[in-house]
């Protein structure tokens, strides 16, 4: 995996379905674009970004979804495991990730906010 580290400038990881690219890390707030498919066969890579961004010094993380085309509850899982690290919010999630979201309860957890 590429190291996502924050010092080298915008990096990304990609799979054949998915997409994590650091965007910025400022003063505390990592931002990170997620593309593509968040589910069993990507989450890894999804989880190890996240982890690499608080590591680095993140204390919240705003994630642009706005290409996230579908995501499963392992995706979910990876979003709740990075939310007990530091605060997530999404940004300009499609109607298909806002349903999901909100159907399992977790809309409170995992804001979910128009592209600022």
């Amino acid at each position: 995996m590429a190291d996502v580290g924050a010092d080298e400038g915008t990096q990304s990881v990609a799979l054949p379905n998915a997409t994590v690219e650091l965007i910025s890390l400022d003063a505390g707030v990592a931002t990170l674009k997620i593309s593509g498919q968040l589910d069993v066969s990507t989450e890894h890579v999804v989880r190890e970004a996240l982890e690499q961004a608080t590591n680095d010094g993140a204390n919240e993380l705003l994630l642009d979804v706005s290409a996230l085309e579908f995501m499963d509850s392992s995706g979910l899982a990876v979003l709740l495991i990075a939310a007990r690290r530091a605060p997530v919010e999404l940004r300009n999630p499609p109607e298909i990730i806002r349903r999901l979201i909100t159907i399992a309860g977790l809309a409170n957890t995992l804001p979910m906010t128009p592209d600022a």
